[in-house]
């Protein structure tokens, strides 16, 4: 089975690391490492639900695997690449990187730019252990992609929830304090209802994307605008 990432990167060890290298509290760190992991992990499931986004995860998982160096992820954060971290974050998040960090600063407590800094350290961590998860997953199993990611994270629903962005839209809900994200109906919700009640605008509905767009974008334009 696919070990727990979000329970490898929520931990004690991990956690005092990175509120060394930030100078940030403890409590700040993991409320920003519970809030942002299930937001890489799902956007890392949606890139695998095409072939195309498969293929290109997959090369770069397999760049950032381990292949015989440290899988212990304390000495993985303090290798850890800034620089390639940023890279990894504008292809999980797209658009929307600027106005989710924003979110998880507000959540955490933390400024944009610590947030930043430290999910630019997560992200390679992210990728090696993803990537060690997948070579072990594709010799044993033969367990797809983007549902051993969805494994990985705890998520529900797997690589297939594209187009109504149910996890997202919890989070979100989650991270701005807002009540609204729970009203689910029993088939699921659709996102663009979903942020038309949230933002009360009359006018969300003539705004709706077609369904493959990207989610991580819609909901970092929601977030933006709830922010402001």
């Amino acid at each position: 089975m696919a070990a727990n990432l979000i329970g490898q990167l929520i931990n004690k060890d991990t956690i005092a690391q990175l509120a060394k290298s930030s100078n940030a509290n403890e409590g700040q760190v993991e409320s920003l490492l519970t809030s942002a992991l299930p937001v890489l992990m799902q956007n890392m499931a949606n890139n695998a639900s095409t072939k195309e986004g498969k293929d290109s995860l997959t090369k770069a998982l397999s760049q950032h695997a381990s292949k015989g160096g440290t899988t212990n992820v304390t000495s993985l954060l303090k290798q850890a690449d800034t620089k390639d971290g940023e890279k990894i974050l504008g292809h999980l998040l797209g658009g929307s990187q600027n106005d989710v960090t924003s979110a998880l600063a507000k959540k955490s407590g933390l400024s944009s730019a610590s947030t930043l800094t430290l999910l630019a350290t997560l992200a390679p961590v992210l990728m090696n252990l993803v990537g060690n998860e997948n070579e072990k997953s594709s010799k044993d199993s033969g367990l797809d992609l983007g549902d051993m990611i969805s494994l990985m994270g705890g998520l529900s629903g797997g690589s297939k929830k594209k187009s109504s962005g149910i996890d997202l839209l919890d989070l979100a809900g989650d991270l701005l304090g807002d009540s609204s994200s729970n009203k689910k109906k029993s088939g699921g919700i659709d996102l663009l209802d979903l942020a038309g009640d949230l933002l009360a605008d009359d006018s969300s509905s003539k705004k709706k994307k077609k369904s493959s767009d990207n989610t991580a974008e819609l909901v970092g334009d929601l977030l933006g605008k709830l922010l402001k």
